[in-house]
């Protein structure tokens, strides 16, 4: 097993007003892909247990990754819901300076629920040159009927990963949630930043 010295960011976003995870499991970056991906998910809550991984969109092996992780995630006892993630893997070749911005189709027809907030515009958190190489960053999304984010709280702390996540979060837009009338209204969100190294396979013996 070789691990490169570049890093992957998988990013997860879940949304839903007053939704906070009481424990994540981050979904594996898969062996021997070098190339980036993004899915997105809807979680089927019931007493705080995750009872079913809707894949709204998105590839393997990317999806496979997302589904066996988001089953694992927990809420209090009290959280009843359908919950959106979306989930960005960054590619691991891709080590810059400054921030770059990917737009995002969101669901539509069937698969959107309107009274979800879903992005259209992801920036990617800047590696942070001080830095130990990987960790997690979970932070809570503030939304406004445009879709702007208008507050980031850090619920789970990595240092300066933490501090570079919340700085993108911020630039990140959203796809309004509405009301029953078809409104556009402030919600919330939670964002879920993993930086890890990627792990390569080494080709089977002959």
């Amino acid at each position: 097993m070789v691990r490169t010295t570049e890093h992957v960011i998988l990013l997860g976003l879940l949304l839903l007003s007053g939704m906070r995870p009481v424990s994540v499991v981050d979904p594996a970056y898969p062996p021997n892909v070098l190339a980036g991906g993004t899915v997105i998910a809807t979680l089927s809550v019931n007493k705080g247990s995750v009872e079913g991984v809707t894949i709204v969109s998105g590839d393997e092996p990317f999806a496979g990754s997302v589904m066996a992780a988001l089953k694992a995630w927990r809420f209090s006892p009290d959280v009843g819901a359908r919950i959106p993630v979306v989930v960005y893997f960054r590619s691991p070749n891709l080590i810059t300076a400054s921030p770059a911005a990917q737009m995002i189709d969101p669901p539509h027809g069937s698969r959107r629920d309107r009274t979800l907030a879903y992005p259209v515009k992801v920036v990617d958190p800047v590696y942070p040159p001080n830095a130990l190489g990987q960790g997690g960053a979970v932070v809570r999304l503030e939304i406004d009927q445009s879709g702007k984010v208008t507050r980031v709280d850090p619920l789970k702390s990595s240092g300066a990963l933490t501090e570079s996540f919340a700085n993108a979060a911020r630039e990140w837009r959203f796809l309004p949630a509405e009301d029953g009338q078809g409104h556009p209204v402030p919600s919330e969100a939670l964002a879920v930043c993993v930086y890890r190294f990627p792990v390569v396979t080494p080709p089977a013996p002959r």
